[in-house]
């Protein structure tokens, strides 16, 4: 896979999976946005792809809030032009017994998990319908679909 020229966004950047899609994107030539609240961890990852050669920057962000999420995107393309491909990957759980949770915590996880792709990709589609191309990528865990037993 090779990306030279495209500017890519990947949310929840700072680490595990994040930050390895980051690298990977970035060692097939993108320019990588790393979108995180974590902004240390964020900065960590962008430290990473520069000292491999490639291009990158750090962004600290709620996902689910629109308005910052509008202004990092605003942010991206004034400083490389554009958008070109967006990775949903940042996501939370808390590990438990649902019985011991609280509707609090319901509302970050829906927040988070479910509001912020919403948010992410809603910011990106201008750009990507106005030049005609984009790639947008949801990442999600199996929890959803067998819970987790701990």
């Amino acid at each position: 896979m090779r990306l030279p020229d495209k500017v890519a966004i990947v949310t929840g950047g700072a680490s595990g999976l994040g930050r390895g899609i980051a690298l990977a994107l970035a060692r097939a030539g993108a320019r990588v946005a790393v979108v995180d609240l974590n902004e240390t961890g964020a900065r960590d990852t962008v430290d990473a792809i520069v000292k491999e050669g490639g291009q990158a920057a750090a962004w600290r962000a709620d996902i689910s809030d629109k308005a910052r999420i509008d202004q990092v995107v605003a942010e991206i393309i004034a400083r490389w032009g554009t958008v070109d491909v967006l990775v949903n990957n940042a996501g939370l759980d808390r590990v438990g017994p649902f019985v011991n949770s609280s509707e609090a915590e319901w509302d970050l996880i829906l927040r988070v998990n479910l509001k912020g792709p919403i948010v992410c990709t809603r910011a990106v589609l201008d750009e990507m319908t106005r030049k005609g191309y984009g790639k947008i990528v949801n990442i999600a865990s199996d929890a959803g679909a067998r819970g987790l037993h701990r």
